[in-house]
């Protein structure tokens, strides 16, 4: 069972660069000891996060071609207009979510010849070809986290192909500085598995069945909202909400 952090752990400290470096990239201290076998690797994030990490490299390098050609204004050239009109075509219109990606965008991005259409519109190269095979990959890898259970036989697919996307991904990241390895690849290539061959499933429990937490969340937030110190005033058993709408977490396959 996890065993809940004595009181002053849990209290937001004044210094979050030091906690952030310490426990990385977190900034504020959990209000559980959740061992790593307890935590499912989040389809959506992981997937996500790794995505947009490629995404990046693929405009910086959109960047560059404009650059050569100097047409000096970033994010203004010819072949990045390009990129942006192949977003578009593909259905990631980021306009409209204050110039970020969201989930579903990465989705279709990820999905069916999103990553064909998106790098299609850069001149043959090695560069291009590394950041399409990725993308593909991620997107194969990606057509996993569905909501039922796996098959022995889809589980061992999954395993070589987030072992041959871990692979090129590292010999990729060799060549392109920019690359990162961030905690989500960690996740996606360290941790994944371990939870699937155990639970035979990815998609089937993850973070979406408690999005609407958010909401209960906004309620109290707005209650408190004349507070000064608006987290602490929220009682421990309303911040770990226990109720029978949110009982059940597998997502739904209809």
């Amino acid at each position: 069972m996890p065993q809940r952090l004595p009181a002053w752990n849990r209290k937001w400290p004044k210094n979050t660069t030091v906690l952030s470096k310490k426990a990385f990239s977190i900034s504020k201290p959990p209000l559980l000891n959740i061992p790593l076998s307890h935590v499912v690797p989040s389809p959506l994030h992981l997937i996500m996060g790794i995505a947009m990490e490629l995404l990046k490299v693929l405009e910086a390098y959109c960047n560059e071609l404009d650059a050569d050609e100097e047409l000096a204004y970033k994010a203004q050239g010819d072949i990045y207009t390009e990129l942006e009109n192949a977003y578009l075509k593909v259905g990631a219109d980021r306009r409209a979510f204050h110039q970020r990606f969201v989930g579903n965008h990465i989705r279709k991005l990820l999905s069916m010849d999103g990553a064909k259409t998106i790098t299609e519109i850069l001149p043959e190269s090695k560069k291009r070809n590394s950041i399409r095979d990725l993308l593909c990959r991620l997107g194969s890898i990606q057509s996993y986290t569905k909501s039922e259970f796996l098959t022995e036989l889809e589980i061992a697919k999954l395993d070589l192909e987030i072992l041959e996307f871990r692979n090129k991904y590292k010999e990729f990241a060799k060549t392109v500085t920019a690359l990162h390895f961030t905690p989500k690849f960690h996740w996606l290539t360290k941790h994944t598995m371990e939870f699937v061959k155990r639970f035979n499933t990815w998609g089937k429990l993850n973070e979406q069945p408690v999005e609407s937490v958010h909401h209960q969340v906004n309620l109290d937030m707005t209650r408190v909202g004349n507070v000064r110190d608006q987290i602490e005033s929220i009682p421990d058993e309303e911040m770990l909400i226990v109720d029978e709408e949110y009982l059940n977490l597998l997502t739904s396959n209809r």
